[in-house]
């Protein structure tokens, strides 16, 4: 195997901190075929490219060929998380902060003093009461039936509408294609976390509104301090 060329991806390796971390491109078979390998040089611990997110390349951490551990085995995270030794949300739990986003290409129009935390694609779901009939009964004759049935309703999650959540210092916006609706974050007395999905409760409404994300426990995360903020007490 003969290598090509190298490029230094971590100039000190997020995992041992003693190693360096570089991109090596080789090549195969009188060069008809390049091999490309991101490892460490030191505790052998590899990276894999993963697109970019927030105008960083982005890694993911395999650790099959190392003898160390890290919490973040199995992750992608952006260069800033790996040269920081902790991901952006495990960072917002620690000191207890909430990240700043831009608002682009969007209807929203935010007040003032009023600052963009999150935001994602994201369905809009509903409980809706389903009535099912079991048994059945078979009419003899006008108003004469044979047998029995009987109607039971029951609630089930309906998918309302699709777009985009976002989250403020202040609010919960939801702009949909067939609505659009805002929760004030005082008014947030639930948070409950699923696999696809964070569900919120509203003291103003009877129903719970359940959005489906990509990345539901970061909201979940972000959905708490964000309330804990708002509704804490501001000191004179």
């Amino acid at each position: 195997m003969k290598e090509l060329s190298t490029e230094v991806i971590f100039a000190q390796c997020p995992v041992c901190k003693e190693g360096k971390v570089e991109k090596i491109i080789s090549s195969k078979f009188f060069g008809f075929l390049n091999h490309l390998k991101i490892v460490c040089s030191h505790c052998n611990a590899r990276f894999a490219e993963k697109g970019r997110k927030d105008g960083e390349d982005v890694y993911r951490l395999d650790l099959s060929d190392s003898n160390l551990e890290n919490k973040y085995k199995g992750t992608s995270l952006k260069i800033s998380e790996w040269n920081r030794g902790i991901s952006d949300l495990d960072l917002c739990i620690k000191t207890n902060s909430l990240p700043k986003e831009s608002l682009e290409n969007s209807k929203i129009v935010l007040a003032t003093d009023e600052n963009l935390h999150y935001h994602s694609r994201a369905e809009l779901m509903e409980e809706r009461a389903v009535r099912r009939t079991y048994g059945s009964a078979v009419r003899v004759m006008n108003g004469v039936y044979i047998g029995s049935s009987e109607s039971k309703s029951h609630g089930e999650l309906k998918r309302i509408d699709d777009g985009e959540l976002f989250l403020t210092n202040k609010r919960i916006i939801f702009n949909g294609h067939l609505r659009s609706a805002e929760y004030n974050l005082t008014k947030l007395v639930t948070i409950e976390e699923h696999l696809d999905s964070v569900e919120i409760g509203i003291s103003n409404r009877q129903k719970l509104q359940r959005f489906v994300v990509s990345e539901p426990h970061k909201l979940a995360v972000f959905l708490r301090i964000a309330s804990e903020k708002r509704q804490k007490p501001t000191k004179s």
